[in-house]
């Protein structure tokens, strides 16, 4: 049976400000409420409680603490924010013989010299990311092979977060990261993972934005 909590519930989630506004304890319940009631007698076509959907807010924002409990620890956790820029990013199609280029591909990095390549399979796709100096013979390994090149995206950055193992038991946690990112306008081009690091890919103009805002993050938790 559709209820007054159902309905309500499903009005906050489809506004993501006003679960932050909940979760933030920065909202007028009454007025919230004023705002929700005629959607709640359309829905439910009868007469609705003012008092019943305050309670119903009320305990909806009790929830959303929990599930976003992720942001009370992220003081604690983002421990290391690195930054790295000059980097490219390229998708081709994954076939036998993009896979098989994979082995050259990964010849071509010195790592002891500070190169970097982080490779990503999808079901359909291989994306790769590497410093601009490895750029041209990456893309000439591929061509090699035919049009296999989906996608190049130059000038990007990375913003490498270190986590804690316990991030992984922690609701929220990178919805937390990516919400405060999305809500300051920074766009990301990709995110990478691994289990203690979260890789942020984005263009090179926005990469320091970014790094302030997930200090402030800190600062703020």
């Amino acid at each position: 049976m559709v209820t007054i909590a159902h309905v309500t519930t499903k009005y906050i989630e489809e506004r993501p400000f006003l679960q932050e506004a909940l979760v933030r304890g920065i909202i007028n319940y009454g007025a919230l409420a004023d705002t929700i009631l005629p959607t709640l007698k359309t829905e439910l076509k009868k007469e609705v409680k003012h008092a019943a959907v305050m309670m119903a807010l009320r305990r909806l924002a009790e929830k959303l603490e929990q599930k976003f409990s992720g942001e009370k620890t992220i003081k604690g956790s983002l421990i290391n924010l690195a930054v790295q820029s000059n980097l490219f990013e390229m998708t081709v199609l994954k076939t036998p013989e993009t896979l098989a280029a994979l082995k050259d591909i990964y010849k071509l990095a010195d790592f002891d010299k500070g190169d970097t390549l982080t490779i990503t399979q999808g079901s359909h796709e291989i994306t790769l990311i590497a410093n601009k100096q490895l750029a041209g013979r990456i893309e000439q390994i591929f061509e090699k092979q035919g049009n296999r090149i989906k996608k190049k995206v130059r000038n990007v950055a990375s913003l490498t977060v270190k986590i804690p193992p316990e991030a992984i038991d922690i609701p929220g946690f990178y919805y937390t990261i990516l919400r405060a990112l999305a809500w300051n306008n920074v766009n990301l081009v990709e995110v990478v993972s691994t289990f203690t690091e979260l890789i942020l890919i984005m263009y090179e103009d926005d990469v320091m934005r970014g790094y302030a805002v997930l200090q402030e993050l800190v600062r703020k938790a």
